[in-house]
């Protein structure tokens, strides 16, 4: 079946072809096709580019004695797409040959069919395998030549782009420990399992909050998000003004700020600090803007065919209360957005819970906020409450976070027998002082990480938590607190850095959670 175009790609293709010479309209194609790329399995395959106006373009692909053929016209701005029949995964590599009327051939080498992930974010879904607790270790072994590595490089724009800058690459110690430490691991398990070759698309940035990451059209689309088309608007009208303050101010301090620290490394480099001062961001180089992200670094991957998106962000969105209650409005719009311009349907949307951290002030707020989105179709929360460090927002515990991620996605999208989810509460029940909480758990066995049971609060009719005492009879946690002697609700790790002990037998923490007891025991 021929695959629609996304309308906003066509726009921004018809704008890019317009304005190009005629000595620049010989084939091309997107930065995507490139030697060692994957593509996904199952799927229609689409292929496009832009080549002379009118030229006749030829499309062939080769994979493991499977032929997919197809061809298609230039358009008057030079834009052509071709749609092949799917093909099924397979660990021998093929050939993906283009040409056209005019003599111009491009020839992609070790192309394979496996599954394609989009792995998005922050400095969290950017954090390498080089850095992360378990590289050291896992960087010698990590020889996975059917694993392929799509890094986009940062950029931003404040309209729609046609393409990125990037390549593929093949997974190998060397190549590995640049690699997204979460997506490595999430890839990693999915290849080791599935027997499918696996492409990784990542496109991340460091400190940047969900709204940069989300298009103009949906911030406008929902008043509740108002206020960030107005950031965006006021980020243009007061460009020029920034520049000027910027060039005058952060950069003649950065300047004087360097030619010291450059001064003091020659005079006296024992005491002099090993890097030299951070050169501040340029205004028309700020990727917090909203959609700029969007624009440069998603938009023009609208028309790769891909399984899935794995996400670990939210950081940049909990620095308040207000901005985290929010993002439970956000975070399902930027969701449905990318799943209405990909063209794709409920494609899988897997996401990381932000892990215990000891500041940000919204943290606890934006957790609940993350769990809310789970009501959303078709998208999962890996709970990471118990890898976080209290005074580092970069936890380096990144294998369990790409384990939690792949186990969502081996039940979920592929169908697997696996536990993917720890303990959650089923019912609650008081007698007198004390709470019979009911866990439910595939594993049927809760286990305690610790010397107790920690971390549960109970509230009574005045609503303010107390710390209760918490002890495990078999899938039941029984609770009390010498503060509150009818207790009426109970909330569990909600805590920036809570103490979470509570898991199931596969080590599968329980999300923090907050619970109404609805009835007294009979």
């Amino acid at each position: 079946m021929k695959r629609t175009s996304s309308p906003i790609l066509l726009v921004a293709l018809v704008a890019l072809a317009l304005s190009t010479t005629a000595a620049q309209a010989a084939l091309k194609l997107p930065a995507l096709f490139g030697d060692h790329m994957v593509l996904q399995a199952g799927k229609p395959i689409h292929v496009w580019g832009t080549a002379d106006p009118g030229s006749r373009v030829n499309v062939a692909l080769g994979i493991d004695g499977t032929t997919r053929e197809g061809q298609a016209q230039a358009g008057p701005g030079g834009i052509w797409e071709v749609d092949l029949d799917p093909i099924e995964a397979s660990a021998k590599s093929g050939e993906l040959t283009i040409t056209d009327s005019t003599g111009d051939k491009k020839v992609i080498n070790d192309v394979l069919i496996g599954e394609v992930w989009v792995c998005s974010g922050q400095s969290n879904m950017a954090f390498r395998l080089v850095s992360c607790k378990t590289g050291a270790e896992e960087i010698p072994n990590a020889n996975y030549p059917l694993m392929r590595y799509f890094r986009v490089s940062p950029e931003i724009s404040y309209s729609p782009l046609d393409d990125v800058s990037g390549r593929w690459v093949t997974c190998t110690p060397d190549t590995a420990k640049n690699f997204s430490a979460a997506a490595y691991y999430f890839g990693r398990e999915l290849l080791e399992t599935l027997k499918r070759p696996v492409g990784l698309i990542g496109t991340y940035w460091g400190g940047t909050p969900a709204q940069a990451w989300t298009s103009l059209d949906a911030l406008a689309a929902d008043p509740a998000l108002a206020d960030y088309v107005t950031q965006r608007e006021d980020s243009i009208k007061n460009m020029d003004k920034n520049m000027e303050r910027y060039r005058k101010v952060f950069l003649t301090k950065w300047e004087k700020d360097k030619a010291a620290w450059e001064e003091q490394k020659r005079t006296d480099p024992k005491n002099a600090p090993a890097r030299a001062p951070r050169k501040p961001t340029s205004p028309d180089r700020n990727p917090r803007v909203p959609s700029v992200l969007f624009n440069a670094m998603v938009h023009p991957l609208l028309n790769y065919p891909i399984r899935g998106v794995i996400w670990y962000q939210a950081e940049a969105n909990s620095h308040n209360d207000a901005d985290a209650q929010l993002y439970a409005t956000l975070f399902p719009a930027m969701i449905e957005d990318w799943r209405s311009r990909w063209g794709q349907g409920e494609f899988p949307f897997l996401f990381v819970q932000l892990p215990g951290f000891g500041g940000l002030h919204g943290i606890v707020e934006m957790r609940k906020s993350q769990t809310e989105t789970l009501s959303l179709p078709n998208t999962g929360m890996a709970v990471a409450i118990d890898l976080g460090e209290k005074k580092d927002i970069h936890p380096k515990r990144k294998l369990e976070v790409g384990d939690r991620l792949a186990r969502i996605a081996l039940r979920d999208v592929y169908g697997q027998a696996i536990v993917a989810s720890g303990p959650q509460p089923e019912s609650a029940s008081r007698d007198g002082s004390t709470v019979n909480l009911t866990m439910q758990d595939e594993t049927g066995k809760l286990l305690i990480k610790g010397d107790s049971l920690n971390g549960f609060e109970l509230a009574g009719e005045d609503g303010v938590y107390y710390p209760a005492q918490a002890q495990l009879d078999g899938m039941t946690v029984v609770l009390s607190s010498d503060k509150v002697s009818q207790p009426q609700s109970i909330r569990y790790a909600w805590a920036r850095y809570p103490d979470a002990t509570l898991f199931n037998a596969e080590e599968l923490p329980a999300a923090p959670f907050q619970f109404e007891i609805i009835q007294a025991k009979q």
